[in-house]
């Protein structure tokens, strides 16, 4: 450095052979979060795969730097192989394992790897770029963002001239991680009956463990009625060797039921991945009728620091179904009270009333059907049953009519144990006094098709014969002792 005076023709006035900068007033760089990313190959929870790590670093550098990544305490890291470009690159990269320069675990505040790097790239400019490709790192366990990956760049090998550095790097976002399986999902009633309140078996495997003090969540089928929300139901695990602790479940919504401490109340592991978890749920009621009692989710989650964190989930689309109940008897067999009358027992009468009773053992819902089946010797006639009756009170679809059955549709939800009469009209009585084949009865959900209770089965003879219109006798020949011959006529 040299001073000159202000005149026309300066005159020297001191002057400096050299002058340093001293680079501890400098500032390093700082990198932000999103000048990093990460991109895992495999992106379901607990999977091991390639990862790649792309950093870009908005300033010259120049050749010959130090590079160390942190990696979050969190991820498993067991790589085979690093494979190197841009800044990251070293001089001599003719195995890829030779890449990386220095691994330590016990790194503060995370592991981290330490390449040198800065040699052999086209970078050097205004944003010089490094990616890494490691395999292998293993994805979170659960669905939770992972810790930060940092990057610093230093200038000498001691690590102790700064160049760039991050105070929150990139990570996993749980936005990103989707969670593992929930396989053979099975679940059955103890008993089958539908409506009826019971045990339900329920199994299933998750691909991962969780905490001991985790949760399980199992959405039930839709047709399954839970009690209240918030009220509690017992838990009992399955098997002696089930390592299950939780007694007791939660409904938290019309259909799902939570189970936590599934374990016990430690943050330990017991379970191992993929073990059958079996247990009972008691105190469910079954499905109205022998539909399908629809699919069912189950969904895992292990828990940190108080909060849960999903795990594996699994669904399926069908679960079991039910069987139907039988009709019950009615109390009184006597006089009115029979179950099957017969206004008019007269064999041939085409006017009588057909007076069917019995009880349903399960609710009948609003426009829910029964149907009637009538034994070979009883006809109906279609048009005169449906304008009559029962008919004439509730309905009955013309559609589902013929001379051997009718269908009623229920317009009011009946419930279980009720009596229930069926005044049937339009049927010719048996030509004899012969008993009849039984009735058959069959009440259904308000698809038609699904039943819920099956029986009846009586039946009745006609008491009185039918009066011949006319009757009259002629003779060939009055003489007495004389052969005749006589003829009958009616």
């Amino acid at each position: 450095m040299v001073t000159y005076d202000a005149e026309k023709s300066p005159k020297r006035i001191d002057a400096s052979e050299s002058a340093a900068l001293d680079a501890t007033n400098f500032k390093a760089t700082r990198l932000f979060a999103e000048d990093m990313k990460i991109q895992p190959q495999n992106l379901e929870i607990g999977a091991s795969s390639q990862w790649t790590i792309f950093i870009k670093v908005p300033i010259p550098m120049e050749l010959g730097c130090y590079v160390k990544v942190f990696y979050p305490k969190d991820l498993e890291f067991d790589f085979q192989q690093i494979t190197a470009q841009g800044f990251f690159k070293p001089k001599r990269s003719d195995q890829l394992t030779r890449d990386l320069m220095e691994y330590n675990a016990l790194d503060s505040p995370s592991p981290s790897l330490t390449f040198k790097g800065c040699n052999q790239f086209n970078g050097i400019g205004l944003e010089p770029y490094g990616r890494l490709l490691v395999s292998y790192f293993t994805t979170p366990g659960q669905i939770k963002d992972s810790g930060d990956f940092k990057v610093f760049i230093y200038k000498d090998e001691a690590l102790t001239q700064l160049i760039a550095y991050q105070e929150k790097g990139g990570k996993i976002m749980a936005t990103d991680l989707q969670p593992g399986t929930v396989s053979d999902i099975t679940i059955s009633p103890t008993n089958m009956g539908v409506q009826e309140v019971t045990s339900h078996k329920i199994t299933f495997v998750p691909a991962h463990s969780f905490s001991d003090d985790g949760k399980i969540r199992i959405k039930m089928p839709e047709g399954l009625l839970l009690p209240p929300i918030n009220k509690q139901l017992k838990i009992e695990p399955y098997g002696e060797n089930n390592k299950m602790k939780a007694t007791v479940g939660t409904i938290i919504s019309s259909s799902v039921i939570e189970i936590q401490d599934v374990f016990g109340p430690g943050s330990d592991k017991t379970m191992e991945p993929e073990e059958k978890i079996e247990f009972f749920v008691h105190g469910v009621r079954n499905q109205p009728s022998t539909k399908d009692a629809g699919g069912m989710k189950v969904t895992t989650f292990t828990k940190i620091n108080g909060e849960f964190y999903e795990v594996d989930n699994g669904e399926t689309k069908k679960s079991f179904i039910a069987e139907a109940g039988e009709l019950l008897p009615i109390a009184d067999a006597d006089g009115d009270g029979k179950p099957l009358i017969v206004s008019d027992p007269v064999t041939f009468s085409k006017t009588a009333t057909w007076t069917l009773r019995f009880r349903a053992a399960h609710r009948i819902p609003g426009t829910g059907y029964i149907k009637v089946e009538a034994p070979p010797e009883v006809v109906f006639s279609p048009d005169s049953t449906m304008s009559g009756g029962t008919c004439n009170q509730w309905s009955c679809p013309k559609e589902d009519a013929t001379s051997t059955q009718i269908v009623f549709r229920v317009p009011n939800e009946l419930a279980a144990g009720q009596e229930i009469k069926i005044d049937l009209t339009g049927i010719e009585n048996p030509r004899t006094t012969k008993p009849t084949g039984t009735f058959k009865i069959t009440t259904y959900d308000t698809d038609k098709t699904s039943e819920i209770d099956i029986g009846y089965d009586q039946n009745t003879a006609m008491t009185i014969p039918g009066e011949l219109g006319q009757f009259s006798a002629t003779q060939s020949n009055v003489t007495n002792g004389d052969i005749n011959k006589y003829e009958f006529s009616m």
